[in-house]
């Protein structure tokens, strides 16, 4: 897809290297990948560690995932869990949707991966939502009604991904980051305003790259 910065990053993983600039002292900033998926370190993180998985195929939910991205997204957190600084718990989400109708930036999939210490999927509460626990075996037809834009928050631990999803909010900017600051005290949660190489840095060592 054109201009579109994931694409791009999937067809060359050096692009990384223009939009983070000379400052950024490695070639790339992925952590895993295979035919399917792939994971970077988040731009402008808010904690460390802090993980994009993004499918290769220009997609805008991961409810739009076929079976082999669903696979290579679940191998993903298997390798994240009890790497680069994680638990075995790990907490994902999403602002699933396109973004003139929903609270994502960009146009492409990408689902951030932050550790389950901050207890963000237990401190996010809302009215309505629909529980999945069984997200990598459902057919794409079951959750048709909320391809156009949703907030879905998981947490993944033993091998098993529990998620919610609701059409609430939907509209709210980057909502969970507004809500993990509001967990960790930390005010800055536009990632447009500050990119923190520090803690992208930081990610990147503990994972050995």
């Amino acid at each position: 897809m054109n201009n579109c910065i994931f694409c791009a990053e999937g067809k060359s993983f050096l692009k990384a290297k223009e939009f983070l600039g000379d400052r950024w002292p490695y070639p790339n900033r992925v952590v895993f990948f295979d035919s399917n998926v792939y994971a970077v370190v988040g731009y402008s993180p808010q904690v460390v560690p802090y993980i994009l998985i993004i499918p290769y195929r220009h997609i805008n939910s991961m409810l739009e995932m076929n079976k082999n991205e669903k696979d290579s997204f679940i191998k993903c957190l298997d390798f994240l869990s009890g790497q680069g600084g994680y638990s075995q718990q790990i907490s994902i989400f999403e602002h699933g949707g396109k973004a003139e109708n929903s609270s994502s930036s960009i146009d492409h999939c990408h689902i951030h991966v932050i550790d389950e210490q901050w207890k963000i999927f237990e401190k996010i509460n809302w009215n309505n939502f629909e529980y999945i626990d069984n997200f990598e075996k459902k057919e794409c037809n079951y959750l048709d009604s909320y391809l156009d834009s949703y907030l879905l928050i998981g947490k993944y631990t033993s091998r098993k991904l529990c998620i919610k999803i609701t059409h609430d909010n939907i509209n709210e900017h980057q909502y969970f980051r507004k809500k993990l600051a509001e967990i960790i005290g930390d005010k800055k949660w536009d990632w447009r305003i500050d990119m923190n190489y520090e803690k992208m840095i930081e990610t990147m060592r503990l994972f050995k790259v």
